[in-house]
This record gives structure tokens, C-alpha cells and sequence, in this order.
């Protein structure tokens, strides 16, 4: 074979069988421990709502924060694939395959076909969108939804322009139409998208009065969607408007922004690979894709003016008008952040069509450079495939902190329902708090405790539940609460306050963004000790006036005694010398005579409800603490050890005398029985 004609084999079969091995990539990424974490909150609400039924999910996602297209494809979907954590995702997996091939068809569609290769390319290795490839949630259909959008608005102004008015001039119109309808069902942020192609519609016609054929089947096709969505519209827009504003803090542009890129270049885990260096890189080949696009818009405006510029600047827009509204949203109502990013996911195709442009755009230059002349096409797109390699390089690190650090994972339900089974005893009950979180729970749950989500409603009736921890604390002697995003309903924090001031937290752990505590309830009937008085100054910051110490079991020295898997009831009175200068965490030890730690309980006072940074001088505080005693504890008399520390450094406050003399830096109560 002649080099002539294998170069011509390679520039028409090359980049369709490198396209192929984009997929390939692509597939093997998102099934890559497709099942390794577990479901979270939210994809534990997408589990229970595809087991309803078609009429039910429509009634639950009315009063949802997301519409209802997404539940009834997983719903559907469910019977095919099951509900385990691998069942539920693969459909994410699939949408997520979807959209890297029409990146790559919209790339090739507006500028051409390298381009929309090296998008392709980066989009296939995108750390953020594999791991929303890798969730049961509505955040990549949609994207891949909103992509087909304005893939299809973009064929209907390309065959208009080339004055095809025909029967498949109106069958693109009515594509378009039917995807961008499924996308607005399927998240409400899909609505940016229809904001940028009607802002790019109206830039690219508005002062062509020609062109009043595509302006008819445009108005057609909007009236059309609106038609579609206003019984929706109808049935939540009073619910929509109810919804609660969160108390996150409020960005500012640059802030926003800046969040915006570090997560579309790096993913969730962009703290494993950021640096200014390739921060650099990507801004780099951002503003030069930028450049080279409105260059490409320039010399096709020369021959069709408006329309054809607007369509080569149109990856600008897209990027650009759905991160204004996401800004215009937060102004308002402020959500958590990085997760706040997802819901302009549908424009991160703009993010990596731009960057292809400037990557290919400077392989195009590289050559001519390099040789004085232009490559062919071919050799431009390996240059811009070698180019893009470097940038997932860059990623890596963040792809692989995403696969294997449990700091970017997500919240592990599975295990924590799987400790509670271990852990639990029969008089315990579990407090699921927020009560959203029952669906995930229940998802993994295997015992048969009773569940109390609680608040029962929003924003929560304060008296309503009070009466039922009172009733709960009177019925169960430990109580397991589970605490995910308490504040969307109880905002003051009600519950936590309840829990502090009148139980005793044994034992607190983070699982992510999870907290699960273990209360003992001390009910009536156990056995009780009297209040001991004493005067102990912490580092003239805290001063402890008394305490008392709560067993479990009867004893007839009046000895506090507890079995293993019990749990010391100690509570301390505290009192403020002056303003304390920083929030300090109290530690309490169960010691035996070799000083060894058998148990342990370090909690800033009352639960956390009341940070010592917060108190007045003179201020009083009851502060409980539940030592829960571990199974292998020997049988025996045991010491408590109290103190208070810096949790920022662990330095120790020192106990002072009534002189002022240091006396070490702990207090030891006791004795307690085993």
C-alpha cells in the first residue's frame, strides 16, 4: 500500500476506530468498582422511589425536589437490572456512555472531527463524570439528555441554513422538542439549558428578517415544550416556591466560578491534583479553545453572517449561561458546595468541546511551526490526542483518590446499618435524623430495632417532638441516632440540644457525612448516685463544681457498677470563670489500675450543643457523657479520668488548686464497678 493511500485509509477509517477505543475506555471506567460503595442518602431516596408504582412516583416527586422522568426510567429499568447497587447504577453507566458519544458528535457537528474526538477523549477519563456515571441519580441522564438537545438544535439550524426546508427539517424540530422535554422532566436545572439555546437562537436570527421560517418552527417548538410541561407546572409550582433556603454560605462570582472549573477539570476530588500548575494548563487551553472558536466564527460569519458565528460560539454560551443562572440561584437560596456544581453537569460538555479546541488548535499550530507547513488532518489529531492524554494525566490523581480514598467516598450506609446490627442490643431503638434518611437505611437494614425518623415534619413542631424523645427515652435504654443534613428541618438544631441536655452520648463517629452517635437514655429505675461537690479550675478558663456517676446494676456498697456493653452515665457541672478564648472538647477516661484506657468519651460539652467558645462569664452548664464499656473489659474496680483540651493542638488545660497551683491536668473520680 502507497503512503498516499494509507494516509487516505487512516483520515477516514482512523479516527472512527479511535472513537471506538474512546468507548471502550469510557465503559471500563464507569464499570470499574461499579458496586464498591455503597448507595448514599440520595440514591437510597432513587431505590425506594423506583420500587413504586408509575402513578405513585409521579404523587412522591411532586412534593421531591426533582422531577419525576428519572424514578419511572429507573423504575423500569429495576425490573431488568434489579435494585442492588450495581442494578441501579448501570443505568447512569449507560446515559454516561450516551453522552461521550455525542460529545463527541456535536464536537464534530460544529468545528470538526478531532476536535470532537479530543472532547470525546476527555470526557471518557472526566473524574466528575464518571463518578456521576457511577451514581443512581439523575445527573447524568440529564446531561445526556441536555446534550441531545443541543445536539438536535444545532442539526435543525444546520439544515435550515443550508435551505433545506423539508420533512426532516420538521422531524428534527419535533427530536428536539421530545429531548428537550424529557431533559426538564428529569431535573429542573435542565431549564438553564433552555435559557442558553433560546438566548443563542435570538443572537443568531434576531437581526436576519429572512429568516422568518426557522423563527415560526422555533416559536412552534417552544410553544410545543410549554404545552408539555404546564400540567407539571400546575401541580408543583406552589411547592416549588415553598422550598427551604439553605443557610450555606453565600460565594461570590469569582468564588463560584473558580469552584465551577476546579470541579469540571478535576472532579469532587480535586484536592488530590490541584495545583496552580495544572490549574494553569487547563486555563490555558480553555482561553486558547475560546480564541480558536471565535476565530472558526469569524471566518464562517464572511460567508453566513449571524447564524453561522452564533453556532461556532455557541460552547461559550452554553458554558456561560447556565453557570449565570446557577450564580442567580445561589444569590438567593445557597447550596452546599462542591455539590452545588451538579446541577450545571448538562453544561460540562461545553467545558470539554472548548478545551478540545484549544487543543487541537495548537497541534494545528505546532505543526506549521514545526514544519512550515500544514500536517494532515491526521497528524493534528494524534498531537491533540497526546495533548489531552496530559491533561487526564493531570486528573489522575483525582480519579484515583475518587476509586480508592475513603475521604472522597461516599457516606457508607451499608456499613454503618452493618455495625448497628452487630452493636445493638434489645431495648435499643434507632433515631433517624433527618427523617430522610429512613429510605437508606431501611435499603441496608437487616434487624428489626424500632425507627423513629424524626423531625416528623417540616420545619419541625418543637412540642410534638419533644414529647416523642420523651417517650422514647423512657421506653429504650440506648438510643442509636443517625444524623445526615439535620438542619433542612430542624434548623435550630432542636433534637441535638434535646439529646444533649438530657441523655449521655457513649460513643460519636463521622462515616463521611454521616454521624452516628449511641445515647444512653438512663430510664427510671436505674441505680443512682448523688451529686459529688468539688472546685477545680481548668487553666482559669472552666471551673468544675460536681459531678455524678451512674451505674447499671444494683450494689450494695453503693459502688456505681455497670456490665459489659453498658454504658457509665457521668455528668459534669460546669461553670465559666471568665469568657473562655476557645472552643475546648472534655475527655473522660474509664482507667484501670495500670492506667489503661478501657473506654473512652471526648465530646466538646452538652453533646456539642454547648461549645465552651459560646459561654458568658459565669455561665452554668449540666454536661453528660456516656462511657459504654467494651466486651473484654475484666471484671473489677476501675477509675474515671476527666480533663479538658485544645482540640486544634491537644494541649491539656491544667487543673489548678484553690492557691493556683498546677495539679496536673486531670481529675480521677471513682471508683466504678465492672
Amino acid at each position: 500500500m502507497s503512503n498516499g493511500a494509507g494516509r487516505r485509509l487512516w483520515e477516514r477509517s482512523g479516527p472512527s476506530l479511535l472513537m471506538a477505543l474512546v468507548l471502550l475506555a469510557a465503559l471500563m471506567l464507569r464499570l470499574y468498582r461499579l458496586g464498591y460503595q455503597s448507595l448514599w442518602a440520595d440514591e437510597g431516596n432513587s431505590a425506594i422511589m423506583a420500587e413504586r408504582t408509575v402513578g405513585s412516583i409521579i404523587e412522591n416527586s411532586a412534593a421531591d425536589i426533582h422531577p419525576p422522568l428519572y424514578y419511572i426510567l429507573l423504575h423500569w429499568w429495576s425490573r431488568l437490572a434489579g435494585t442492588s447497587e450495581i442494578g441501579l447504577r448501570l443505568l447512569s453507566v449507560i446515559f454516561g456512555i450516551l453522552l461521550v458519544l455525542l460529545i463527541y458528535k456535536l464536537g464534530e457537528r460544529l468545528f470538526n472531527r478531532w476536535v470532537g474526538l479530543v472532547a470525546a477523549a476527555l470526557a471518557a477519563m472526566s473524574p466528575y463524570l464518571i463518578y456521576y456515571s457511577q451514581e443512581a441519580r439523575m445527573y447524568m441522564p440529564v446531561a445526556a439528555l441536555g446534550t441531545l438537545s443541543v445536539y438536535l438544535m444545532v442539526l435543525l439550524i444546520q439544515r435550515y441554513l443550508r435551505s433545506r426546508i423539508d420533512r426532516k427539517l420538521i422531524g428534527l424540530a419535533l427530536a428536539y422538542v421530545a429531548a428537550t422535554a424529557t431533559a426538564i422532566y428529569t431535573q429542573y436545572f435542565a431549564f438553564s439549558l433552555l435559557a442558553f439555546e433560546n438566548i443563542l437562537f435570538i443572537l443568531a436570527f434576531w437581526r436576519v428578517p429572512r429568516h422568518r421560517t426557522i423563527w415560526l418552527i422555533w416559536l412552534l417548538a417552544q410553544a410545543g415544550l410549554a404545552l408539555l410541561y404546564l400540567p407539571w407546572y400546575v401541580r408543583v409550582s406552589g411547592r416549588i416556591t415553598a422550598w427551604e433556603t439553605s443557610d450555606a454560605p453565600r460565594l461570590g462570582f469569582e468564588g463560584l466560578a473558580h469552584i465551577v472549573f476546579r470541579v469540571f477539570s478535576l472532579g469532587r476530588s480535586w484536592p488530590a491534583a490541584a495545583n496552580p500548575a495544572v490549574e494553569a494548563f487547563f486555563v490555558a487551553f480553555l482561553l486558547l479553545g475560546a480564541m480558536a472558536i471565535i476565530a472558526w466564527g469569524v471566518r464562517r460569519a464572511s460567508r453566513d453572517r449571524a447564524p453561522a458565528f452564533m453556532l461556532s460560539a455557541a460552547a461559550i454560551l452554553w458554558l456561560v449561561v447556565p453557570f449565570i443562572v446557577l450564580y442567580a440561584v445561589t444569590r438567593r437560596s445557597p447550596l452546599q458546595f462542591p455539590e452545588m456544581v451538579k446541577q450545571i453537569i448538562p453544561s460540562m460538555p461545553a467545558f470539554y468541546i472548548l478545551i478540545a479546541a484549544g487543543i487541537v488548535a495548537f497541534a494545528r499550530l505546532t505543526t506549521w511551526l514545526v514544519r512550515r507547513r500544514r500536517l494532515p488532518s491526521g497528524a493534528t489529531g494524534l498531537l491533540g490526542l497526546a495533548a489531552s492524554g496530559a491533561i487526564s494525566y493531570f486528573a489522575y490523581p483525582s480519579l484515583h483518590a475518587y476509586f480508592t480514598d475513603p475521604r472522597y467516598a461516599r457516606d457508607d450506609y451499608r456499613g454503618l446499618a452493618r455495625y448497628v446490627e452487630m452493636s445493638s442490643q434489645p431495648q435499643d431503638a434507632v433515631v433517624l435524623y433527618d427523617g430522610g434518611q429512613k429510605e437508606i437505611f431501611d435499603y441496608y437494614y437487616r434487624g428489626n430495632l424500632p425507627e423513629y425518623p424524626l423531625p416528623r415534619q417540616r420545619p419541625i413542631d418543637e412540642t410534638a417532638a419533644k414529647a416523642e424523645l420523651e417517650q422514647m427515652a423512657g421506653s429504650y435504654r440506648r438510643l442509636w441516632v443517625i444524623m445526615w443534613g439535620m438542619q433542612g428541618g430542624d434548623r435550630n438544631l432542636f433534637i441535638e440540644r434535646w439529646l444533649g441536655e438530657n441523655t449521655y452520648l457513649a460513643s460519636h463517629r463521622w462515616i463521611g457525612s454521616v454521624q452516628l452517635g449511641l445515647y444512653t437514655t438512663a430510664p427510671a429505675g436505674e441505680i443512682k448516685a448523688s451529686e459529688k461537690t468539688l472546685d477545680a479550675s481548668f487553666g482559669k478558663q472552666l471551673r468544675l463544681l460536681g459531678y455524678s456517676l451512674e451505674g447499671t446494676v444494683p450494689a450494695p456498697d453503693g459502688v456505681p457498677t455497670a456490665k459489659v456493653g453498658d454504658v457509665i452515665a457521668l455528668t459534669l457541672r460546669w461553670q465559666a470563670e471568665g469568657k473562655p478564648d476557645k472552643a475546648y472538647t472534655v475527655f473522660t477516661h474509664l482507667l484501670d489500675k495500670q492506667q489503661y484506657v478501657w473506654a473512652q468519651h471526648d465530646s466538646p460539652p452538652a453533646g456539642n450543643t454547648r461549645p465552651t467558645n459560646t459561654w458568658n462569664p459565669g455561665d452554668m452548664v449540666e454536661d453528660r457523657h456516656g462511657l459504654q464499656v467494651p466486651p473484654g473489659t475484666p471484671p473489677g474496680e476501675y477509675q474515671v479520668e476527666v480533663g479538658v483540651y485544645d482540640p486544634a493542638t491537644g494541649v491539656r488545660l491544667p487543673v489548678l488548686d484553690a492557691t493556683g497551683e498546677t495539679n496536673g491536668d486531670r481529675i480521677l473520680f471513682g471508683p466504678v464497678r465492672v
